[in-house]
């Protein structure tokens, strides 16, 4: 999944959660869909699921299903806010690292293309490594090529 697509669910999340605003009724749909939203989420970054912050969202989540909890726990929507904030910080974070990541390893692919001795067959022009003693398309002998192309 690319970097753009998590992103996407961490904004997902996010809007999930603040659909659940106690000042609204909440609808049933509403708290689903932040579950189905949640374990997206946690789908894509597995660490999360040990995390404290998202054992609560969770717990406030499914106790939301029940109609009567949803009516008396209005108050425990505040805890889903603050859980939710943190749990989305600590994935924004993930990304981050993931995101630094893949940049330092195409810097490190483009570094090592750029640091890499290639020579080439004095007989067809083939490209080879520079450690190669022969040419892989034609055979040719290419340190013997090189040493009569370096006199």
């Amino acid at each position: 999944m690319s970097l753009e697509e998590k992103r996407r669910i961490i904004w997902d999340f996010e809007h999930a959660i603040q659909r659940l605003n106690p000042e609204l009724t909440i609808d049933s749909y509403d708290v689903k869909d932040a579950i189905f939203r949640l374990s997206k989420l946690v789908g894509d970054f597995p660490s999360l699921e040990y995390c404290e912050d998202y054992q609560r969202v969770k717990d406030v989540l499914n106790s939301l299903k029940n109609p009567l909890s949803r009516m008396l726990g209005k108050s425990c929507l505040y805890d889903l806010a603050e859980y939710g904030a943190k749990l989305i910080e600590k994935a924004k974070a993930l990304l981050d690292v993931e995101e630094k990541s893949v940049k330092g390893l195409k810097e490190e692919k483009r570094s090592y293309k750029k640091s890499r001795h290639i020579i080439r067959c004095p007989n067809c022009n083939a490209e080879m490594p520079g450690n190669a003693k022969f040419c892989g398309f034609c055979g040719t002998n290419l340190k013997k090529g090189l040493d009569k192309k370096e006199r």
